[in-house]
C-alpha cells in the first residue's frame, strides 16, 4: 500500500497535465450522468407527500372520435366519473380509485379570504375522500375529507399552515369561516404546506366534491370533466393493470358508444410516464440509453489519453517483468493508479452535480406551478443524501475506469519482453 502511494503520488509530479485532464474529463462525465439519474429520480422516488409514486398511475383525460374519421380531429374530451368507474374501476390489484376534476390538473386558481376587503388568489384542488390516502399530509389541525363530506359535496375547506397564519396569525383556525369565491366556507382542516415541487399533491386549498357533479348527460353520460388516480397494490404488476384497461376500454367503446358511432382513447400512466416524454416512451430505458452514451462516447477519447501515457512506460511494463512481475499484477496495478484519479474525478463530479440541480432545479424539475406559486420552491436536504446516489457514482467510476484502462493496459503487457525494455 505504501509503494502504492508513493507511485500514484509520483504518477500526479510526472504527469500533472495528464492527471488533471483525466480528473476533469472523469467530473464532468459523472456531473452529466448524476444529473440525469436524479432527475429521474428526484421526479419518481417515493417520499412524502407522494409516498406512493411506485405504485401510483393517472389517467389521462380522454378522447372522443367519431368512427372513420381521422384522429386529427378529437370530437370531444373528458371523461365522467361513470366513464372512469367503467374503465378504471373494480381492477384486480387495483387499491384505490380516487377523482380530480380535469382542470385541477395543475390546480385552480381561486380567491379566498376572511372577507371581501381581504381576499387574495390561492392554489386549490377539488379532491375526494380517497384522495388523502394517496397522498400523505401532515395535518395539524382537524383530519382528511369523509366519505360523507364527498358525497355532499360539504362546504369545507383544508388549507395549509402557511395560509392559516397569514389569514389569521394562527393554525388553530377549525370551524372558523372564510370567504371563498364569494361564499362562505368553513375549515376543517389544517396540513403543513409542501413544496411546490410536489406538482401532484401541491396546493394551498383543498375543498371536496362529488364526481357525478361533473358529469355530462349527452352520449349516455360518457363525457365529463373528470381524471383518475389509481394506486395499486405492493408489488403489483403495472403491465397487468393496463391490460385489464385495454380491456374494458374495448368493451365501452363497443358496448356504450356503439350507438353514437363514438370511440374513446384513454390510458393510465406511471409517475415517470407522466413526468417525462408524455409517456410516449420508457423513460427508464431513455435515461439508461442517456446515461450509457454520455458514459461510454467520451471514455473512448480517455482510452486514447491512457493508452499514449501508457506507451511512455513501456519500459517500466519490460523492467517489472524482468522482476517477475505477471501481467495481472502489471494491469492491476495501472488499474489502481486510474481509479485514485477516477474516484477524485467522480467526488468532484458529485458535488457539481449536487450545485446544477440546486441552481437550475426550476429548468430541471418544476413546470408552470413551482415558477406560478407563492410557496418556495425547495429542496428537501433528504433528496440529496441517498446511498443509492453514492452507489451509482462508485459503479460509474469503476466502468469508466475499466473501459479506459484495463484494455490498453492489457495490451501493452502483451508485447515481448525485448520490445517493452526498448520502449517500442
Amino acid at each position: 500500500m505504501k509503494r502504492f502511494i508513493q507511485q500514484t503520488l509520483k504518477l500526479w509530479q510526472d504527469n500533472p497535465l495528464y492527471s488533471g485532464i483525466v480528473v476533469l474529463a472523469t467530473a464532468l462525465i459523472i456531473t452529466f450522468c448524476m444529473m440525469l439519474y436524479m432527475v429521474y429520480s428526484l421526479r419518481t422516488k417515493d417520499v412524502a407527500p407522494e409516498v406512493h409514486r411506485s405504485r401510483t398511475l393517472f389517467t389521462d383525460v380522454g378522447s372522443f372520435y367519431q368512427k372513420g374519421e381521422s384522429e386529427q380531429y378529437e370530437f370531444a374530451s373528458g371523461m365522467s366519473s361513470t366513464t372512469i368507474k367503467r374503465i378504471y374501476g373494480e381492477l384486480e390489484g387495483v387499491e384505490l380509485l380516487s377523482y380530480l376534476i380535469d382542470s385541477d390538473q395543475e390546480v385552480a386558481e381561486w380567491m379566498i379570504g376572511t372577507n371581501v376587503g381581504n381576499t387574495r388568489p390561492c392554489k386549490g384542488r377539488r379532491v375526494d375522500h380517497n384522495y388523502f390516502k394517496i397522498f400523505q399530509y401532515q395535518f395539524i389541525e382537524g383530519a382528511p375529507f369523509s366519505k360523507e363530506q364527498t358525497e355532499a359535496g360539504s362546504s369545507d375547506l383544508i388549507i395549509t399552515d402557511r395560509l392559516a397564519r397569514e389569514l389569521y396569525g394562527t393554525t388553530d383556525v377549525v370551524g372558523r369561516v372564510l370567504l371563498f369565491n364569494r361564499n362562505e366556507y368553513k375549515v376543517s382542516g389544517v396540513i403543513k404546506e409542501v413544496s411546490s415541487l410536489f406538482t401532484d399533491a401541491y396546493a394551498e386549498v383543498f375543498r371536496p366534491f362529488r364526481p357525478d357533479g361533473f358529469d355530462f348527460p349527452e352520449y349516455d353520460g360518457a363525457l365529463g370533466e373528470e381524471r383518475g388516480i389509481l394506486l395499486l397494490e405492493p408489488n403489483y404488476s403495472v403491465d397487468k393493470v393496463k391490460e385489464q384497461i385495454a380491456r374494458n376500454l374495448e368493451e365501452f367503446n363497443s358496448t356504450v358508444l356503439s350507438n353514437h358511432e363514438l370511440y374513446l382513447k384513454t390510458e393510465a400512466h406511471t409517475v415517470a410516464e407522466k413526468s417525462f416524454f408524455g409517456g410516449r416512451v420508457n423513460p427508464s430505458l431513455m435515461f439508461g440509453v442517456l446515461i450509457m452514451l454520455i458514459l461510454v462516447v467520451p471514455t473512448i477519447n480517455i482510452t486514447g489519453m491512457v493508452s499514449s501515457n501508457l506507451s511512455k512506460r513501456i519500459p517500466e511494463i519490460g523492467i517489472r517483468k524482468v522482476y517477475g512481475a505477471t501481467n495481472a499484477s502489471i494491469v492491476g496495478n495501472f488499474f489502481r493508479e486510474s481509479l485514485v484519479l477516477t474516484l477524485l474525478g467522480g467526488f468532484i463530479g458529485l458535488l457539481l452535480s449536487f450545485g446544477a440541480v440546486w441552481l437550475f432545479k426550476e429548468q430541471f424539475l418544476g413546470n408552470r406551478l413551482t415558477l406560478d406559486t407563492a410557496s418556495e420552491f425547495d429542496l428537501p436536504f433528504s433528496f440529496f443524501v441517498d446511498i443509492r446516489l453514492f452507489v451509482v457514482v462508485v459503479l460509474l467510476c469503476l466502468m469508466l475506469n475499466a473501459l479506459s484502462v484495463v484494455l490498453p493496459a492489457y495490451l501493452a503487457t502483451r508485447k515481448e519482453m525485448v520490445y517493452t525494455l526498448k520502449g517500442a
